[in-house]
């Protein structure tokens, strides 16, 4: 796997910190590119765009955010997204919904976003909302 990830950072609020993935699927419509560094606090919100003017990506294409430690900080929820609608949610930690305590991210975690089945060259955006702790 290939494709590409540019990732433009953002202080949305006070101490409120966004993180912008737009992404590039390879030919065999996957992408794991590039680690990137997460500052720590809290990850508050996810929005995934399924497409960034671009080519759409293949309904039912998935996204995971692992760590070093191979945890998705998405905790399942980037799967079997749709390519016509865009999805907000929020972390799930241990099946509870609304989660009680958002995931902590540490300073300078590395996460490997990661797209499979999204088609070939096809692109989008996952926006992380990365809080005070």
């Amino acid at each position: 796997m290939a494709g590409s990830i540019v990732t433009t950072v953002t202080e949305v609020a006070r101490n409120l910190i966004k993180y912008s993935i737009a992404w590039t699927a390879d030919g065999s419509g996957n992408v794991n590119s590039n680690p990137i560094a997460l500052r720590h606090g809290r990850l508050s919100q996810i929005k995934f765009v399924p497409t960034n003017g671009g080519t759409q990506p293949s309904n039912g294409y998935n996204v995971s955010l692992p760590d070093a430690d191979g945890v998705d900080l998405l905790a399942g929820q980037g799967q079997n997204l749709s390519n016509t609608a865009a999805k907000l949610c929020a972390p799930v930690i241990g099946g509870v919904s609304p989660a009680l305590f958002p995931y902590f991210v540490e300073d300078q975690t590395a996460i490997n976003p990661t797209i499979t089945g999204a088609g070939a060259n096809a692109n989008g955006r996952i926006d992380l909302y990365i809080g005070p702790i």
